[in-house]
């Protein structure tokens, strides 16, 4: 009789990758949530800026504060944000940072930059 050698993974290799993909996934779960809030953020640069072309700094960073605390946006507050006058329009940005906490002591640091010319 005639033996064939085997195919496929091992226990070990399977428990391995079942481990791997588990955890990207939680890092995911995790990082997920900060990048739709980044979107969110561009999402309201652009509408506010469309909105308040021409107005003053403080009526901006109101209007701002206003749109922020509906979509419940805490990263960024008001006083953050870098608003400048092109001949296009009023452009409204910030860079920032948020420390994410995955596990024990790991944490990851997320930079974002966020314009409302983008």
């Amino acid at each position: 009789m005639h033996m064939q050698k085997q195919k496929g993974m091992t226990f070990f290799g399977v428990v391995m990758t079942i481990a791997m993909i588990v955890f990207v996934a939680v890092i995911l779960m995790k990082v997920a949530p900060f990048y739709a809030e980044n979107m969110t953020i561009k999402k309201i640069f652009k509408t506010v800026a469309a909105d308040n072309s021409g107005k003053t700094k403080a009526a901006i960073q109101e209007a701002y504060r206003k749109a922020a605390s509906i979509d419940d946006i805490s990263s960024i507050d008001k006083t953050d944000l870098e608003i400048s006058s092109t001949d296009a329009g009023t452009v409204i940005s910030a860079e920032y940072q948020v420390v994410v906490p995955l596990f024990a002591n790991v944490s990851a640091l997320l930079d974002f930059t966020a314009s409302s010319d983008e």
